[in-house]
């Protein structure tokens, strides 16, 4: 059976440090000071989560996401109050998306604004569903980065543009919210983690191969000319044993992490073996 890569998911991420004056009066610029920050997650807890404005994206995951038990040094996310997220420096969402971004190929998305003590941050989700050869998906993977999608904002106004584009854009809208003075800066390029999640003819009892480890390193370090890299190895990451078959892959280049582990690729809709 041919490699297939069926579904996937995309998330590219923009950063913004703010340490400078901050406006009171910005809708959200409460969320600069410590007692106020304190105040609002506490209030969303009692709230089952969320308001009209803000979420807690850790709120009552079930099971419990890793991700935040590892971000909370394994504390229930449920246990998380006020106080212990500001010093973790946790960030809130917005309630309801900055955008909704679809693309042809079976790729559609959202994008998220995210508060925390002193940062901000942009995060596109994108999705892919559609049945791709791997060297077909990385092409697809390089469209979303630097190509160009649709976007359709909270007002309902529609575009074609590049998500580096649509970032400036919505990280102006979270500054306004936030009531920051200082001028609006250029965003670096985002840092991705992309995950494969199903996908079929992937053997699990072999080493990941030049090929793998090539398209590893095209959806993190982004080279155009990804076809004439050399395969390396220097960007794979150490995984628990536990946590390791033969085939699996986590790889990581200065501003991005590839997921790939065909153990955990979920099965395809179909008949089950016996």
């Amino acid at each position: 059976m041919a490699a297939t890569i069926r579904v996937y998911r995309l998330s590219l991420i923009w950063t913004d440090v703010e340490l400078g004056r901050f406006d009171q009066t910005g809708h959200l610029s409460k969320l600069r000071r410590r007692a106020d920050f304190e105040t609002t997650i506490d209030a969303l807890r009692l709230a089952h989560g969320r308001d009209t404005d803000l979420r807690l994206p850790w709120w009552r995951k079930v099971p419990p996401h890793f991700f935040w038990l590892y971000y909370f040094n394994s504390l229930l996310p449920d246990r998380i109050d006020g106080a212990k997220a500001w010093k973790a420096l946790a960030p809130v969402q917005l309630s309801v998306p900055l955008a909704r971004l679809d693309m042809s190929g079976g790729v559609s998305g959202e994008v998220r604004g995210y508060i925390a003590p002193q940062s901000a941050a942009i995060v596109a989700e994108v999705k892919g569903v559609s049945a791709l050869s791997p060297d077909a998906w990385v092409e697809q993977c390089h469209a979303i980065r630097g190509g160009r999608l649709n976007v359709t904002g909270q007002d309902g106004t529609a575009g074609s543009m590049r998500l580096q584009e649509a970032a400036v854009t919505f990280q102006a809208r979270l500054r306004s919210l936030l009531g920051q003075k200082t001028a609006e800066r250029a965003l670096s390029e985002p840092f991705t983690v992309i995950t494969v999640l199903q996908a079929d003819g992937i053997p699990v009892d072999r080493e990941p191969s030049k090929d793998v480890r090539r398209r590893a390193h095209a959806v993190t370090a982004w080279p155009s000319a990804w076809r004439q890299v050399a395969a390396d190895t220097s960007g794979s990451i150490k995984l628990r044993q536990r946590d390791l078959t033969k085939s699996d892959l986590l790889y990581g280049a200065t501003r991005g992490r590839a997921i790939w582990m065909p153990s955990r690729f979920q099965p395809t809709d179909g008949p089950s073996a016996s």
